[in-house]
C-alpha cells in the first residue's frame, strides 16, 4: 500500500502541518487521505508514527500489527534520540514482548526498554520495572514448564506451545554446554531473581500490584527457600495500596502455617481481621469469605482467640449469623470457595471445615430445619469444580487443592443420596 516508498525529507514545521492535515482528514473520516498525510509527516513528527502504529494495530485501512511493527522499525532510528525516540522504542518493546507483528522475543523487548530509559530520564520508573519484570517471569515460567515436561517425558505435548525465544535463551553459553546440557538451576535462578527484583523495585516506588506479585512469587514452592521471609511484608504493602485480596492471602497463609514456622501473634491476627473488614465492606469476595471464617472458632482451632477477633463483644449466636451473612455475600461475589461452602449448606443444611476421605471435619454451621436444594447445590458444585480445576495460580495452590477435594466429596455424597 505504498507504506515504505521513498519520499523527500520533511522539516519539522512541514511535518507538523502534514500531521494536522492528516488528523483533520481522519476526524472527517477521509481515511485514505489521512493515511497519506500522516505517512508524509513521519518521522519528523513522532506523533504521526505513534498514531498510525496504533491505528494499524486496530486494523485501520486493512493494515495489521505487522505493518505497525514495520512502521516503528523503519522510523525509530530516524528520530532524534530523546524522549520522543523513547516513545517509539517503547512501542517496539511491546511488539517484541507480545509478539505483535514479529516473533516474540522477550530479551529483545528488555533491550528496547533499557534504551527507553537511557534516552528519556523521565521515563516512568514503575512501567520500566514492571515491563522488564514481566518479561523475566514469563521466561522463567516457560523454561520451568519445559524442564518439568522433559523430566516427565511429556515434552512433545508442550513443545509447540513454547516460544522460540525461551529456547534461544536456554541455549546461551552460560547456561548450556554439549556435555552437561542445560543448567536449569542456574537459568531459573537468574530469570526468577531478575523478575522478582524488578517487581520489588516497582513496589518500593509505590505500585501495590507489584508488591502483590512479589508475594505471589515468594509463595511459589520453587522460590520459597529464597523469599519466604518477605511474603507478609509484600502482602501488607499491597494491601496498604488498596489490593484487598492481599488481606485474604495473609489470613490463609497464617492459618495454613506459612509464617516462618511459627504462629502469628494476637496483634498480627487482629491487624489481618481489620484489613479483611475493609476489603469485605469494599465488596471483595475473598475478604468476605475469610472474614466469615473468622467468626467461627472451629475452622481455625489452632488460634483460640480467632473467635474473639471476629467480633469480641458479640454473643456466639450473633457470630454465627455474621458468618452466614458474609459467606452468602462472598458466594454472590463470585468467590469460588465460598460457592462450595454455600452449596454444601443448600444441599445438607450444614457446613463443615473439611470434607474428604483423608481428614477429620469440624462443624462450622448447622440448621436442621433449613429447606434443602440438592439440585441447585449439585449444579453449583459442578461449576465450582470446573473453575477450581482450571485455576492456574501457584499462590493459592494449597487452598485450591483442598477445596477440590471437598467439592468432589460433596458431589459424591449427593450422588449417593439420589
Amino acid at each position: 500500500m505504498g507504506l515504505f516508498r521513498k519520499k523527500k525529507e520533511v522539516s519539522f514545521s512541514n511535518g507538523m502541518e502534514l500531521y494536522e492535515k492528516g488528523m483533520k482528514a481522519y476526524q472527517e473520516k477521509e481515511y485514505i487521505q489521512a493515511n497519506e498525510y500522516l505517512l508524509q509527516a513521519c518521522p519528523s513528527h513522532v506523533e504521526a508514527v505513534l498514531f498510525l502504529g496504533k491505528q494499524y494495530c486496530d486494523g485501520f485501512l486493512d493494515h495489521d500489527e505487522k505493518d505497525a511493527f514495520e512502521l516503528y522499525e523503519k522510523y525509530v532510528d530516524q528520530i532524534k534520540k530523546d524522549s520522543t525516540y523513547s516513545k517509539v522504542m517503547y512501542e517496539l518493546a511491546k511488539c517484541y514482548c507480545n509478539g505483535m507483528g514479529t516473533k516474540k522475543d522477550r530479551i529483545e523487548a528488555i533491550n528496547k526498554m533499557e534504551l527507553c530509559r537511557v534516552y528519556d530520564k523521565s521515563f516512568d520508573e514503575i512501567e520500566y520495572h514492571t515491563f522488564i519484570a514481566n518479561c523475566y517471569i514469563e521466561l522463567w515460567n516457560d523454561i520451568y514448564t519445559i524442564k518439568v515436561a522433559k523430566e516427565n517425558n511429556r515434552f512433545d505435548e508442550i513443545k509447540d506451545e513454547m516460544q522460540e525465544d525461551a529456547y534461544n535463551f536456554m541455549y546461551q553459553k552460560k547456561y548450556y554446554n554439549k556435555y552437561d546440557g542445560i543448567n536449569y538451576t542456574l537459568i531459573l535462578n537468574h530469570t526468577g531473581r531478575k523478575g522478582f527484583r524488578h517487581f520489588e523495585l516497582a513496589g518500593e516506588l509505590g505500585d501495590p500490584y507489584s508488591s502483590y506479585v512479589c508475594a505471589n512469587i515468594a509463595a511459589i514452592p520453587e522460590f520459597r527457600n529464597q523469599y519466604t521471609e518477605p511474603v507478609f511484608k509484600y502482602l501488607k504493602m499491597a494491601n496498604d495500596g488498596g489490593i484487598h485480596i492481599a488481606a485474604a492471602d495473609m489470613y490463609w497463609r497464617y492459618i495454613n502455617g506459612f509464617y516462618q514456622n511459627a504462629s502469628p501473634s494476637y496483634y498480627e491476627m487482629e491487624d489481618t481481621v481489620k484489613r479483611l473488614k475493609v476489603g469485605a465492606n469494599a465488596g471483595n469476595g475473598d475478604c468476605q469469605l475469610a472474614l466469615a471464617l473468622c467468626y467461627t472458632s472451629n475452622f481455625i482451632n489452632a488460634y483460640s482467640y480467632a473467635y474473639n477477633l471476629g467480633n469480641p463483644k458479640s454473643p456466639e449466636e450473633e457470630n454465627v449469623q455474621l458468618f452466614m451473612s458474609w459467606l452468602e455475600k462472598a458466594a454472590m461475589n463470585d468467590c469460588v470457595e465460598a460457592k462450595v461452602l454455600w452449596a454444601e449448606y443448600l444441599a445438607f443444611g450444614e457446613i463443615w471445615t473439611k470434607n474428604d476421605d483423608q481428614y477429620p471435619a469440624g462443624l462450622l454451621y448447622k440448621n436442621e430445619g433449613s429447606k434443602k436444594f440438592p439440585n441447585t447445590a449439585t449444579q453449583m458444585l459442578i461449576n465450582a469444580l470446573t473453575e477450581l480445576q482450571n485455576k492456574n495460580d501457584k499462590m493459592h495452590e494449597y487452598r485450591t487443592e483442598k477445596f477440590i477435594r471437598k467439592t468432589e466429596y460433596l458431589l459424591n455424597k449427593l450422588e449417593k443420596q439420589e
